[in-house]
Protein backbone atom coordinates (compact mmCIF):
# COMPACT_ATOMS: atom_id res chain seq x y z
CA UNK A 1 0.00 0.00 0.00
CA UNK A 2 1.22 3.26 -0.67
CA UNK A 3 0.92 5.88 1.32
CA UNK A 4 1.15 9.50 0.69
CA UNK A 5 2.47 12.44 3.47
CA UNK A 6 0.07 15.57 2.91
CA UNK A 7 1.98 18.01 5.39
CA UNK A 8 0.04 21.72 5.52
CA UNK A 9 2.34 24.66 5.40
CA UNK A 10 0.91 27.57 7.04
CA UNK A 11 1.14 30.40 4.77
CA UNK A 12 3.57 33.26 6.27
CA UNK A 13 1.25 35.97 5.49
CA UNK A 14 -2.41 37.88 6.85
CA UNK A 15 -4.12 37.85 3.33
CA UNK A 16 -7.91 37.00 4.18
CA UNK A 17 -8.52 33.81 3.03
CA UNK A 18 -11.81 34.54 1.53
CA UNK A 19 -10.01 36.67 -1.71
CA UNK A 20 -7.54 33.85 -2.07
CA UNK A 21 -10.37 31.28 -2.28
CA UNK A 22 -11.99 33.51 -5.21
CA UNK A 23 -9.09 34.04 -7.15
CA UNK A 24 -8.46 30.35 -7.23
CA UNK A 25 -12.04 29.72 -7.89
CA UNK A 26 -11.89 32.10 -11.25
CA UNK A 27 -8.08 31.86 -12.09
CA UNK A 28 -7.61 28.20 -11.40
CA UNK A 29 -9.65 26.75 -15.27
CA UNK A 30 -6.74 29.10 -16.82
CA UNK A 31 -3.80 28.16 -15.09
CA UNK A 32 -1.33 25.25 -16.95
CA UNK A 33 -0.85 22.23 -14.98
CA UNK A 34 2.43 23.10 -13.79
CA UNK A 35 0.87 26.36 -12.12
CA UNK A 36 -1.87 24.16 -10.62
CA UNK A 37 0.56 21.98 -9.06
CA UNK A 38 2.78 25.08 -8.03
CA UNK A 39 -0.62 27.13 -6.22
CA UNK A 40 -1.71 23.73 -4.75
CA UNK A 41 2.45 23.54 -3.17
CA UNK A 42 1.16 26.59 -1.71
CA UNK A 43 -0.17 25.30 1.09
CA UNK A 44 0.69 21.27 1.03
CA UNK A 45 3.76 19.31 -0.04
CA UNK A 46 1.99 17.27 -2.39
CA UNK A 47 3.17 13.99 -3.47
CA UNK A 48 6.48 12.76 -4.26
CA UNK A 49 5.30 12.65 -8.14
CA UNK A 50 4.13 16.41 -7.77
CA UNK A 51 7.04 17.36 -6.58
CA UNK A 52 9.52 15.60 -8.91
CA UNK A 53 7.23 17.41 -12.14
CA UNK A 54 7.22 20.94 -10.54
CA UNK A 55 10.81 20.17 -10.21
CA UNK A 56 11.39 19.77 -14.01
CA UNK A 57 12.66 15.72 -13.45
CA UNK A 58 11.73 12.96 -15.36
CA UNK A 59 8.30 11.35 -14.56
CA UNK A 60 8.53 7.95 -15.30
CA UNK A 61 5.97 6.25 -17.48
CA UNK A 62 4.44 4.19 -14.47
CA UNK A 63 4.02 7.64 -12.87
CA UNK A 64 1.40 9.39 -15.49
CA UNK A 65 -1.56 7.94 -14.70
CA UNK A 66 -0.72 9.24 -11.28
CA UNK A 67 0.52 12.75 -11.69
CA UNK A 68 -2.96 13.28 -14.10
CA UNK A 69 -4.94 12.36 -11.33
CA UNK A 70 -3.07 14.37 -8.77
CA UNK A 71 -3.80 17.81 -10.91
CA UNK A 72 -7.12 17.03 -11.42
CA UNK A 73 -7.73 16.68 -8.27
CA UNK A 74 -5.70 19.51 -7.58
CA UNK A 75 -7.68 21.68 -10.40
CA UNK A 76 -10.67 20.68 -8.80
CA UNK A 77 -9.94 21.44 -5.24
CA UNK A 78 -8.60 25.24 -6.07
CA UNK A 79 -11.57 25.73 -8.43
CA UNK A 80 -14.17 24.70 -5.50
CA UNK A 81 -14.09 27.71 -2.82
CA UNK A 82 -16.19 25.82 -0.35
CA UNK A 83 -13.22 23.52 0.55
Amino acid sequence: MLAIKLKLKIPHSCRPASVDAAAYAVMSNRWNDKEVVEHRHQIFLGTEITQKFVKGEVIESYEVESLKHSIAQYRSRLSDISC
